[in-house]
């Protein structure tokens, strides 16, 4: 069983590895789900604005904001839930070649989604079926060097996050400390260095 940050082989010029994704003190990830959070706030405050004519900012703030805690307290609870289901975080498997880059999600990661769009079936929740499609449709990633927009380095979090070209499905290398060195060079010498950040 993989415990952690176990398992690094480097053959020839591939890199792979698996690693438990840390979910409660991980910059990266809440730093991502802040952006998602107050974009999503924006936008609801000015389809609103625009469907009200803006009259009566003060209370279209007020609903903003409230729906911003309720967001923030159903978030919360959904990462205590998915660090009790996979006791401590996700573990999954990452992947650096000559191709690109790639990201699979681990076995207890694909059980859990495949039990969100069963139980979102059988209590016919389009909502929360179609949630668990999502999730599923994000269970294997891949970037090839040429659609590299961009890489940030978080060196203190090892971690080496690739934003494809068009913006959509971005990968986090969560690297080992024994790997790091060896991923962050690997990722150098396939992407131009004005892409890199860090």
């Amino acid at each position: 069983m993989l415990n952690g940050e176990q398992r690094t082989e480097s053959v020839h010029t591939e890199l792979r590895w698996r690693r438990k994704v840390p979910l409660i003190n991980n910059l990266v990830l809440w730093r991502d789900l802040a952006v998602v959070l107050v974009g999503s706030m924006i936008i609801f405050f000015l389809i609103i604005a625009v469907a009200t004519g803006g009259e009566d900012l003060w209370a279209l703030l007020q609903v903003a904001g409230l729906v911003l805690c309720i967001m923030l307290a159903l978030l919360a609870i959904a990462v205590l839930v998915l660090w009790a289901l996979t006791l401590g975080g996700p573990v999954a498997e990452f992947s650096i070649n000559s191709k690109g880059i790639g990201y699979e999600a681990g076995k207890r990661s694909k059980t859990i989604n495949s039990g969100i769009v069963a139980a979102g079936i059988l209590a016919g929740s389009l909502n929360t079926a179609g949630a668990g499609m999502i999730a599923k449709s994000q269970e294997a990633l891949f970037i090839s060097w040429n659609e590299v927009r961009s890489v940030k380095i978080h060196r203190r979090q090892r971690v080496l996050y690739v934003r494809p070209k068009m913006l959509v499905g971005p990968i986090a290398l969560y690297c080992t400390p024994d790997n790091f060195s060896q991923a962050e060079t690997m990722v150098r010498e396939y992407v131009p260095a004005n892409k890199i950040k860090g």
